[in-house]
């Protein structure tokens, strides 16, 4: 959240350059790229009280690019907590989730599991693709470890803002349990 909005490219040699919504859009990074980041600053009431997150897009797992993978691991350490995004449409983990979940269980790091385009089921389908990854994932990571399984659509994202405040709401303890603990 920020009172304005900016976008900002981290080069990695620590320089900084702006960026538009539309180079956003089109992922036309430039030099920032394989290297650097980009940070989203967003005038949005909804994130004002989710001051403690910093959500980080990361590669799919599926990726067989090895600094997307690297990307993916250099955060694992790092991070108080996961956000998986998975497809209705699929409707199960894959199986490079599947690993990545049995790894972050050694992390005990809180899992929240988003399900996009809920819009493409009808309301019992979706009611069961939701226990099944739910299922899927308590199996993985244990039932303690989910902060929650939410669906979401491009038009209605309501059901990850209670998500995220849930989160939001972990956050000290697991600064504490992680880094205080070390």
């Amino acid at each position: 959240y920020a009172t304005q909005e900016r976008i900002i490219g981290h080069l990695p040699n620590g320089q900084t350059r702006a960026l538009s919504k539309e180079e956003l859009k089109v992922q036309d990074f430039g030099n920032l790229v394989p290297n650097g980041w980009v940070n989203v600053e967003l005038n949005k009431d909804v994130l004002q009280p989710l001051h403690h997150l910093c959500l980080v897009d990361l590669p799919g797992l599926d990726s067989t690019d090895t600094q997307h993978e690297q990307a993916i691991n250099s955060y694992l350490h790092r991070s108080l907590a996961y956000c998986l995004v998975i497809s209705a449409e699929a409707g199960t983990l894959p199986e490079s989730t599947r690993q990545f979940l049995s790894e972050l269980k050694l992390h005990r790091a809180p899992v929240l599991v988003v399900v996009t385009k809920a819009d493409k089921k009808t309301a019992d389908d979706l009611s069961a693709v939701i226990e099944h990854i739910r299922a899927q994932v308590e199996g993985l990571v244990g039932a303690t470890a989910i902060v929650d399984v939410v669906a979401v659509s491009r038009k209605d994202v309501s059901a990850l803002v209670p998500a995220l405040q849930q989160l939001e709401g972990l956050s000290e303890q697991r600064l504490r349990d992680t880094v205080g603990g070390q």
